[in-house]
Protein backbone atom coordinates (compact mmCIF):
# COMPACT_ATOMS: atom_id res chain seq x y z
CA UNK A 1 0.00 0.00 0.00
CA UNK A 2 1.31 3.77 -0.31
CA UNK A 3 -0.29 7.17 0.21
CA UNK A 4 -0.32 10.04 -1.38
CA UNK A 5 -1.93 13.44 -1.12
CA UNK A 6 -2.78 15.07 -5.01
CA UNK A 7 -1.72 18.51 -6.12
CA UNK A 8 -3.55 21.58 -6.22
CA UNK A 9 -5.54 21.43 -10.28
CA UNK A 10 -7.09 24.29 -11.82
CA UNK A 11 -10.40 25.49 -10.96
CA UNK A 12 -12.88 23.09 -12.68
CA UNK A 13 -11.68 20.01 -14.66
CA UNK A 14 -13.85 17.63 -16.60
CA UNK A 15 -13.31 14.39 -17.32
CA UNK A 16 -14.62 11.85 -19.27
CA UNK A 17 -14.31 8.18 -20.06
CA UNK A 18 -11.34 6.87 -23.00
CA UNK A 19 -13.70 5.50 -25.85
CA UNK A 20 -11.69 2.24 -26.83
CA UNK A 21 -11.29 1.53 -22.76
CA UNK A 22 -15.03 1.78 -22.52
CA UNK A 23 -16.42 0.01 -25.77
CA UNK A 24 -13.78 -2.60 -25.25
CA UNK A 25 -15.72 -3.80 -22.15
CA UNK A 26 -18.46 -2.92 -23.53
CA UNK A 27 -18.70 -4.86 -26.49
CA UNK A 28 -17.80 -8.15 -24.16
CA UNK A 29 -21.25 -7.95 -22.71
CA UNK A 30 -22.83 -7.08 -26.23
CA UNK A 31 -21.52 -10.27 -27.28
CA UNK A 32 -23.43 -12.96 -24.93
CA UNK A 33 -26.42 -11.08 -25.27
CA UNK A 34 -25.91 -10.87 -28.79
CA UNK A 35 -25.30 -14.82 -29.38
CA UNK A 36 -28.46 -15.91 -26.61
CA UNK A 37 -30.68 -14.52 -29.35
CA UNK A 38 -28.90 -15.51 -32.09
CA UNK A 39 -28.71 -19.18 -30.92
CA UNK A 40 -33.05 -18.55 -30.41
CA UNK A 41 -33.51 -17.09 -33.89
CA UNK A 42 -31.63 -19.86 -35.84
CA UNK A 43 -33.62 -22.34 -33.87
CA UNK A 44 -36.94 -20.97 -34.26
CA UNK A 45 -36.35 -20.30 -37.89
CA UNK A 46 -38.40 -17.32 -37.88
CA UNK A 47 -37.60 -13.78 -39.68
CA UNK A 48 -39.52 -11.62 -37.36
CA UNK A 49 -36.93 -13.20 -34.17
CA UNK A 50 -34.63 -12.00 -36.10
CA UNK A 51 -35.98 -8.58 -36.73
CA UNK A 52 -36.58 -8.69 -32.81
CA UNK A 53 -32.48 -9.94 -32.19
CA UNK A 54 -31.47 -6.77 -34.32
CA UNK A 55 -33.71 -3.90 -32.64
CA UNK A 56 -32.59 -5.51 -29.35
CA UNK A 57 -28.83 -5.26 -30.45
CA UNK A 58 -29.06 -2.00 -31.71
CA UNK A 59 -31.53 -0.66 -28.85
CA UNK A 60 -28.35 -1.47 -26.66
CA UNK A 61 -25.64 -0.24 -28.68
CA UNK A 62 -27.83 3.05 -29.20
CA UNK A 63 -27.90 3.26 -25.39
CA UNK A 64 -24.19 2.28 -24.90
CA UNK A 65 -23.19 4.71 -27.49
CA UNK A 66 -25.77 7.81 -25.51
CA UNK A 67 -23.85 7.04 -21.92
CA UNK A 68 -20.31 7.35 -23.32
CA UNK A 69 -21.73 10.90 -25.37
CA UNK A 70 -22.84 12.12 -21.44
CA UNK A 71 -20.53 10.40 -19.01
CA UNK A 72 -18.09 13.23 -17.25
CA UNK A 73 -16.92 13.97 -13.89
CA UNK A 74 -16.46 17.37 -13.27
CA UNK A 75 -14.36 18.95 -10.48
CA UNK A 76 -15.15 22.58 -9.58
CA UNK A 77 -13.89 24.47 -6.43
CA UNK A 78 -16.84 23.97 -4.38
CA UNK A 79 -18.79 20.88 -6.24
CA UNK A 80 -17.85 16.78 -7.83
CA UNK A 81 -20.72 15.86 -10.12
CA UNK A 82 -20.80 13.22 -12.29
CA UNK A 83 -23.09 13.38 -15.42
CA UNK A 84 -25.16 9.93 -16.20
CA UNK A 85 -27.86 9.21 -18.66
CA UNK A 86 -30.38 11.54 -16.45
CA UNK A 87 -28.08 14.33 -15.55
CA UNK A 88 -25.81 15.09 -13.13
CA UNK A 89 -25.31 14.23 -9.36
CA UNK A 90 -23.55 16.87 -7.08
CA UNK A 91 -21.58 16.44 -3.95
CA UNK A 92 -20.30 19.35 -2.02
CA UNK A 93 -16.60 19.74 -1.80
CA UNK A 94 -16.59 20.24 1.45
CA UNK A 95 -18.18 17.10 2.84
CA UNK A 96 -15.66 15.09 1.11
CA UNK A 97 -13.17 13.31 3.25
CA UNK A 98 -10.41 10.66 1.50
CA UNK A 99 -10.07 8.78 -1.90
CA UNK A 100 -9.10 5.42 -1.64
CA UNK A 101 -7.72 3.88 -5.63
CA UNK A 102 -7.46 -0.12 -5.46
CA UNK A 103 -5.48 -1.47 -8.11
CA UNK A 104 -6.02 -5.00 -9.41
CA UNK A 105 -9.15 -4.68 -8.11
CA UNK A 106 -11.12 -8.49 -8.61
CA UNK A 107 -8.34 -10.78 -8.64
CA UNK A 108 -7.44 -13.04 -5.74
CA UNK A 109 -3.80 -14.45 -6.69
CA UNK A 110 -3.38 -12.69 -9.76
CA UNK A 111 -4.09 -9.76 -11.77
CA UNK A 112 -5.64 -11.23 -14.84
CA UNK A 113 -8.46 -9.66 -15.87
CA UNK A 114 -8.27 -7.29 -12.59
CA UNK A 115 -8.79 -3.39 -13.23
CA UNK A 116 -8.40 -0.53 -10.98
CA UNK A 117 -11.23 1.22 -9.10
CA UNK A 118 -11.72 4.21 -7.12
CA UNK A 119 -14.03 5.29 -4.15
CA UNK A 120 -14.67 8.65 -2.73
CA UNK A 121 -15.76 8.80 0.53
CA UNK A 122 -17.22 11.80 2.70
CA UNK A 123 -16.15 12.83 6.14
CA UNK A 124 -19.09 10.41 7.86
CA UNK A 125 -16.96 7.36 6.39
CA UNK A 126 -19.81 7.05 3.63
CA UNK A 127 -18.76 6.21 0.00
CA UNK A 128 -20.55 9.02 -2.15
CA UNK A 129 -18.95 7.87 -5.63
CA UNK A 130 -17.62 5.38 -7.46
CA UNK A 131 -15.23 5.02 -10.47
CA UNK A 132 -15.33 1.53 -12.06
CA UNK A 133 -12.36 0.33 -13.99
CA UNK A 134 -14.81 -1.17 -16.56
CA UNK A 135 -15.57 2.18 -17.59
CA UNK A 136 -13.13 4.67 -16.48
CA UNK A 137 -9.34 3.77 -17.22
CA UNK A 138 -6.83 4.24 -14.64
CA UNK A 139 -5.31 7.51 -16.41
CA UNK A 140 -8.36 9.18 -15.79
CA UNK A 141 -8.95 7.89 -12.38
CA UNK A 142 -5.02 9.52 -11.56
CA UNK A 143 -7.14 12.66 -13.70
CA UNK A 144 -9.73 12.59 -11.04
CA UNK A 145 -7.39 11.92 -7.84
CA UNK A 146 -5.38 15.35 -8.94
CA UNK A 147 -8.34 16.99 -9.49
CA UNK A 148 -10.15 16.75 -6.31
CA UNK A 149 -6.62 16.86 -4.27
CA UNK A 150 -7.54 14.87 -1.43
CA UNK A 151 -5.28 12.59 0.71
CA UNK A 152 -5.57 9.62 -1.60
CA UNK A 153 -4.46 6.13 -0.45
CA UNK A 154 -3.60 3.45 -3.07
CA UNK A 155 -3.86 -0.03 -2.36
CA UNK A 156 -1.63 -2.55 -4.62
CA UNK A 157 -2.94 -5.74 -6.36
CA UNK A 158 -4.41 -8.36 -6.63
CA UNK A 159 -7.60 -7.69 -4.16
CA UNK A 160 -10.41 -9.27 -3.86
CA UNK A 161 -13.68 -8.39 -3.10
CA UNK A 162 -13.08 -10.23 0.45
CA UNK A 163 -9.88 -8.23 1.00
CA UNK A 164 -11.31 -5.03 0.12
CA UNK A 165 -14.86 -5.38 1.95
CA UNK A 166 -12.75 -6.43 5.69
CA UNK A 167 -11.02 -3.17 5.09
CA UNK A 168 -13.78 -0.90 3.95
CA UNK A 169 -16.78 -2.35 4.63
CA UNK A 170 -18.42 0.97 3.44
CA UNK A 171 -17.05 0.66 -0.12
CA UNK A 172 -18.88 -1.81 -1.95
CA UNK A 173 -22.82 -2.14 -2.86
CA UNK A 174 -25.14 -4.52 -1.68
CA UNK A 175 -24.37 -6.73 -4.65
CA UNK A 176 -20.51 -7.48 -4.13
CA UNK A 177 -20.92 -7.70 -0.42
CA UNK A 178 -23.16 -10.38 -0.64
CA UNK A 179 -21.94 -12.50 -3.49
CA UNK A 180 -24.48 -15.63 -2.90
CA UNK A 181 -27.53 -13.93 -2.58
CA UNK A 182 -26.61 -11.37 -5.84
CA UNK A 183 -25.70 -14.75 -7.15
CA UNK A 184 -29.30 -15.72 -7.14
CA UNK A 185 -30.79 -12.31 -7.93
CA UNK A 186 -28.65 -12.33 -10.96
CA UNK A 187 -29.91 -16.05 -12.15
CA UNK A 188 -33.46 -15.62 -11.71
CA UNK A 189 -33.00 -12.61 -13.94
CA UNK A 190 -31.38 -14.18 -16.66
CA UNK A 191 -33.62 -17.13 -15.75
CA UNK A 192 -36.60 -14.91 -16.71
CA UNK A 193 -34.81 -13.27 -19.65
CA UNK A 194 -34.81 -16.82 -21.30
CA UNK A 195 -38.41 -17.79 -20.67
CA UNK A 196 -39.81 -14.46 -21.56
CA UNK A 197 -37.20 -15.53 -24.81
CA UNK A 198 -39.11 -19.00 -25.17
CA UNK A 199 -42.52 -17.08 -24.68
CA UNK A 200 -41.41 -14.91 -27.51
CA UNK A 201 -40.16 -17.34 -30.01
CA UNK A 202 -42.96 -20.01 -29.26
CA UNK A 203 -46.00 -17.28 -29.79
CA UNK A 204 -43.99 -16.05 -33.46
CA UNK A 205 -43.59 -20.06 -34.31
CA UNK A 206 -47.73 -20.30 -33.96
Amino acid sequence: MESSTAAIAPATVTIKPIAATYWKRTLVGAGVLGLILAYQAVRLQNPLYWVGVVFVIALCAAGAALYLARASIVVTPERVGRRGLFGFRWIDRSSLDRLLVVRGYGASSSLAGARTDAFLFDKSGKRVLRLFGSVWAETRIQEFDTALALPTRVRQGPTSVKELRAEEPKALGWSESHPVGSFFVTFAAVLGILIGLLVVGALLSM
